[in-house]
């Protein structure tokens, strides 16, 4: 009996690890080519300046870290209280927060990369805050908010218009979608 006890968790772990990887795998898969494309257009930019940007493998881990936190805020309390807004003002509201968050996250990476170096968090801190291109971040920050903005707005169009709707308007033939 003990032996069929760990086999049944096995299973019901497994069943939910690839449930889990199922839900988190077309979301990162949007948020890498839009956080691919923000590099892109940010690499380009730069380029008339000579300025190398090699950020993919960060736009990697951040389509997986945002995919899997955009899962998890959307069960919190508050993403169910948006539930009663018009759909704009979830939409807003997590554009801006996504958004300020990523600045956030930025400031903060750059701060530990640099404590050894600096004495510590305080002297990190003062140092990134003199020494960040200030422009570029922004620039960033804008994109990944931007990214985040368009996948929340065809979020909500999505449940708008049902399961399984919005994926079959873009990637099922122009017959087989029956027109309105």
């Amino acid at each position: 009996m003990k032996n069929g006890g760990i086999k049944s968790t096995l299973a019901t772990a497994g069943h939910w690890l690839w449930e889990e990887l199922w839900r988190v795998i077309p979301i990162a898969l949007f948020f890498l080519i839009g956080f691919l494309l923000v590099l892109l257009i940010i690499k380009v930019t730069l380029a008339q300046y000579s300025i190398e940007v090699t950020t993919v493998s960060r736009a990697i881990i951040g389509a997986l870290i945002a995919a899997k936190v955009v899962l998890i805020l959307n069960r919190t309390p508050i993403a169910r209280a948006m539930a009663n807004y018009p759909r704009i003002v979830p939409v807003l509201w997590r554009t801006v927060f996504y958004g300020a968050f990523f600045l956030f996250l930025a400031m903060a990476e750059r701060a530990i990369d640099q404590r050894r170096a600096h004495g510590g968090l305080a002297g990190a801190i003062g140092y990134v805050t003199t020494h960040t291109d200030l422009h570029r971040l922004l620039a960033l920050s804008i994109g990944v908010g931007l990214v985040f903005g368009i996948y929340f707005i065809l979020a909500e169009i999505a449940d708008y218009l049902g399961p399984g709707v919005l994926l079959g308007l873009f990637f099922k033939s122009r017959q087989a979608v029956p027109r309105r």
